[in-house]
Parts: C-alpha cells; sequence; structure tokens
C-alpha cells in the first residue's frame, strides 16, 4: 500500500464514531502533504475519486503547459474526463480502502478495476 508521505493527494474520510480530531492533529496530519480530511463519508465514494482524478490531472496539465509555453494564447482547452485518460495516467493513481465496510470496499474495487486505477484494501472488523 502506498504511503501518506509518497501520496501527491490524499482524501481521508474518517467515519469513526468514538473520536472526533483536534484542531492540533489535522494540522499535524496534514502538515505531510495535500491532505483533505473530512469526518464523515461523502454520499457517492466513485464520484469523489473520479472528480480527485480529474481535476488534479486537468490543474497539472494547465500549469506545466503555462510553465513551458507561458500563458497559452491558444485560449480554453479540451478538459480531461475519467473515459479520455491515458492508461498509464490512470494506473499511477491509487484508491486506497481502510475500513470495515465490505459494500464500499466492493463498490471501491469495482470502480477502480473498470477503470484501470490501482486499488489496495485494508480492512479491519473491529
Amino acid at each position: 500500500a502506498p504511503l501518506l508521505k509518497d501520496a501527491r493527494i490524499a482524501t481521508v474520510f474518517y467515519t469513526g464514531k468514538d473520536y472526533v480530531f483536534t484542531e492540533k492533529e489535522l494540522i499535524a496530519l496534514r502538515s505531510y502533504g495535500n491532505i483533505y480530511i473530512k469526518q464523515g463519508r461523502p454520499s457517492d465514494l466513485t464520484k469523489v475519486v473520479e472528480s480527485l482524478i480529474v481535476t488534479y490531472e486537468n490543474q497539472a496539465y494547465k500549469f506545466m503547459r503555462d510553465r513551458i509555453i507561458g500563458r497559452s494564447r491558444l485560449g480554453n482547452v479540451n478538459q480531461v474526463t475519467i473515459d479520455s485518460m491515458d492508461k498509464a495516467q490512470l494506473r499511477a493513481w491509487c484508491v486506497l480502502y481502510c475500513g470495515g465496510s465490505l459494500r464500499i470496499e466492493d463498490t471501491l474495487h469495482q470502480y477502480t478495476k473498470g477503470k484501470g486505477i490501482t486499488f489496495d484494501s485494508e480492512r479491519f472488523d473491529w
């Protein structure tokens, strides 16, 4: 499984009911890099995964384009979608599920398999 310090972007949806992160703990966790932590779960995890990947890839492309050729005089370029992305780009991403829900794990596994995104999981049965 990937390490948090090696990630370009990490999103954590913490759904534990017995613990609430303090502001100091959140600051310490976010100090590792581009990390978003939310206590709770979004209504559609696959849409969140797709949105994160597409947004990151579009912004990275715009940044490199502007850095290499300067502000583009070409105007707007077509936005990448998850279905138009290169297979190698998709394989570079990893969705890691750590939790106790087999349903969520299966949903994420099937989604990533269908899109060609690396998936890993670590289930606990507390």
